[in-house]
């Protein structure tokens, strides 16, 4: 059974990375281009449908050239 608590931090982690992305000015499709991370991966990612794998998160980083701990420090 998920945490009750999960949800709130993946909210969190959703938001940061849209926050970031949207800094860039770049689309979803852009992210996850550029990541090599699914498009329907990203948009679960961001809505915190399904928690994402670290490979995941650390692709995600790199693509938005910020460090892994920026992103998961909301966790």
């Amino acid at each position: 059974m998920p945490s009750p608590y999960r949800a709130p931090k993946l909210h969190a982690l959703g938001i940061k990375v849209a926050q970031i992305r949207h800094e860039k000015g770049w689309s979803i499709d852009r992210l996850a281009e550029e990541s090599g991370v699914g498009r329907r991966t990203i948009i679960n990612l961001e809505g915190a449908t399904k928690t994402p794998r670290i490979d995941t998160l650390y692709a995600v980083a790199v693509a938005l050239d910020v460090p892994l701990s920026e992103l998961v420090d909301v966790l």
